[in-house]
């Protein structure tokens, strides 16, 4: 179940379209506190709030303004526990002949994990000229992916179609997604991650497997990350790991071999530069290649 939970949040966004549809123009729909639990894992969602506002489109399918709000949730497995604050999200879905326009803003006021606090995430992602048919194709699937927290099994099996028809309306239409900003703050720090993702010389011959349509996809991501936070991830490490003990001083050298050991990795190999206390990458994707900061390095095409 939790693999299938966190594959989810992404795809939440992208499909939020069809999960706010609704049986009026405006309606405010609240949906009760959701809990569920396995054997090894637990997940609390507080009451939710569906605010959504917009025409009935000629299907099933419905435009306009959509909010959503949670808040607050719980989500633990045997190794860890995860506690989310309030989750806010507002979607924007316009139609342009037979294609659509969606903007999704989602913003969460913190997430706690091992003990550390990460604050105010932030992820704007618009979805370009997606093709209104392929949407009514896969409604129902979409709704299923949005609303339920299911096995990983069936939510593969839904994910699949949904795939698939952002593939097609892509070779069509020239679909793509962009992420207008994704951010995060650790330690008063803010990291950031930008980018865009389409398919490039795809055909519809290349419909015919996930994994064609893969080598197919193209995209640019921009990230910057200030070199306090891998400072302060080290500082934190060191004083929350038992088995590191010594002196303050001791204890300080440790934060400094644990940081001079991360800027080695991340630098010294080649993943990031170092621009004015800032690490920077680029990472471009293209027919099926992957260059991390002009570094290339193999693709998994897989579809799982």
């Amino acid at each position: 179940m939790k693999h299938a939970l966190l594959r989810n949040a992404f795809l939440l966004a992208a499909l939020a379209p069809q999960a706010f549809a609704a049986p009026a123009q405006e309606k405010l729909i609240t949906v009760p506190t959701l809990s569920m639990s396995s054997q090894d894992s637990q997940l609390i969602v507080a009451p939710r709030e569906i605010r959504t506002a917009g025409p009935r489109g000629a299907d099933e399918l419905w435009f306009g303004n959509a909010r959503v709000t949670i808040p607050s949730a719980y989500f633990s497995v045997s190794t860890m526990e995860l506690k989310f604050g309030s989750i806010e999200q507002t979607v924007r879905t316009t139609t342009r002949g037979k294609l659509a326009d969606s903007q999704s803003d989602a913003r969460l006021a913190s997430i706690e994990v091992f003990g550390q606090r990460i604050e105010d995430v932030h992820l704007g992602v618009r979805f370009e000229k997606f093709d209104l048919a392929e949407m009514h194709k896969v409604e129902k699937d979409a709704a299923f992916m949005s609303n339920a927290f299911t096995s990983i099994e069936a939510f593969n099996a839904k994910r699949g179609n949904v795939l698939m028809a952002m593939a097609r309306s892509a070779v069509r239409h020239g679909s793509r997604v962009v992420i207008d900003d994704f951010s995060l703050s650790y330690k008063n720090f803010r990291a950031r991650m930008t980018g865009h993702f389409g398919l490039r010389d795809a055909s519809e011959k290349d419909l015919a497997s996930v994994q064609q349509i893969l080598k197919k996809v193209d995209g640019r991501i921009e990230i910057s990350v200030p070199a306090g936070i891998p400072r302060a991830m080290c500082q934190a490490f060191v004083h929350t790991v038992p088995n590191i003990k010594g002196t303050g001083m001791e204890r300080w050298q440790q934060q400094q071999n644990c940081y001079q050991a991360a800027m080695t990795k991340i630098v010294g190999e080649g993943w990031a530069r170092m621009e004015d206390g800032v690490l920077r990458s680029t990472i471009v994707i293209s027919q099926g290649n992957l260059n991390v900061n002009g570094k290339s390095t193999k693709v998994n095409l897989s579809a799982d």
